[in-house]
């Protein structure tokens, strides 16, 4: 769903389909993180580099 098209005409319902999908985009952002800290997908000098970028 496109978030335009609903702030574009604000009503309760388009305002809780917002809502939700903000939700949904908060969990994936924390899941992608927690995952990323977890799994030893790079080194410890990739990850220091990761660090010193963001």
């Amino acid at each position: 769903m496109a978030v335009l098209p609903v702030m574009h005409k604000l009503t309760m319902g388009n305002i809780s389909l917002l809502l939700r999908w903000g939700l949904v985009l908060l969990g994936n952002l924390i899941g992608t993180a927690l995952a990323f800290a977890e799994m030893p997908i790079f080194d410890n000098a990739t990850r220091q580099a990761f660090s010193a970028i963001s």
